[in-house]
């Protein structure tokens, strides 16, 4: 298991001048970074807890929002964490050590993610963790691969489609356009509800569960489906929902698919998860 680094703490001068007394100050003051992702294990083990790992100082158990998606398999292979991580630093390097197996008093193995660059402004880190791997090993988890590179916009004319909106999406969050709207050999379709086969086809992360930092697929919305790209995951009581932002994403929608936000990027709160949508799950920093 980790062990808890130790926090730098600053001396506090106090000075007296001229008879006045100066109240001690804090010499160094801390950078809150929000961290926050979810976490998978392989084989079926369950993802039982996550220590953050800060090269620069602050590093803690993400204890404050963590949680399983489910208490049963084959969910409980996946844990959703988000934590404040207070550094001496304005950048850091942050490394994900998750406990797959066992419980979260005594994890079966200690696997470790590679080190991601994160300052003030936060990170999203969603990484998948091999239980084959030994423990305490840089690389045994692992964030998104690149998948197939589209090379320019695949949605060139449709973008105030939900699918020309979720690619953008893509493109801004990680500096490519995601080849999503073809299998690898060329067929299939580019209607939304064939983005997760496509992007399975082409070398994706394609996730049941969600993902902050993903395109999340309908796949039983309207005759095309629908296609989003998620900000936000959270649970309230038992049930799990997430936030998005889509295009053309309220009907009625006429014979080509328009609706009254086509072209309008919209955020949209409180989607509950269910069985049926998939998540095509970004890097964690551009390639």
């Amino acid at each position: 298991m980790p062990l808890f680094s130790t926090r730098v703490i600053a001396a506090v001068a106090i000075s007296l001048a001229a008879g006045a007394f100066v109240s001690p100050t804090a010499a160094t003051a801390s950078t809150s970074m929000l961290v926050r992702g979810t976490v998978s294990c392989s084989g079926g083990q369950p993802a039982v807890g996550v220590w953050i790992e800060s090269s620069a100082g602050g590093s803690e158990w993400a204890d404050d929002k963590s949680w399983q998606y489910s208490k049963s398999s084959p969910n409980w292979s996946y844990r959703y964490f988000e934590e404040k991580v207070s550094s001496p630093a304005t950048t850091t390097k942050i490394s994900l050590h998750v406990g797959c197996g066992g419980k979260p008093s005594k994890w079966g193995k200690d696997l470790w993610a590679y080190d991601y660059p994160v300052t003030a402004k936060g990170r999203v880190i969603n990484v998948a963790c091999d239980y084959g791997k030994r423990s305490r090993v840089k690389g045994a988890c692992k964030q998104a691969p690149v998948g197939r590179d589209a090379g320019s916009n695949p949605y060139k004319g449709y973008e105030g489609y939900c699918t020309g909106g979720a690619v953008y999406r893509w493109y801004k969050a990680t500096g490519y356009w995601p080849y999503l709207h073809r299998k690898r050999d060329g067929t299939g379709s580019g209607d939304a509800k064939w983005m997760d086969d496509n992007a399975t086809s082409n070398g994706f992360r394609v996730r049941k569960v969600p993902h902050v930092r993903s395109i999340v697929v309908f796949n039983n919305r309207s005759t095309w489906g629908h296609v989003g790209w998620v900000t936000k995951v959270y649970r309230v009581g038992s049930t799990i929902y997430f936030d998005y932002i889509d295009r053309n994403g309220s009907g009625p929608v006429d014979a080509t698919g328009k609706g009254p936000d086509f072209g309008v990027d919209k955020t949209r709160k409180n989607q509950p998860w269910d069985s049926s949508q998939r998540f095509i799950v970004a890097r964690v920093y551009p390639k």
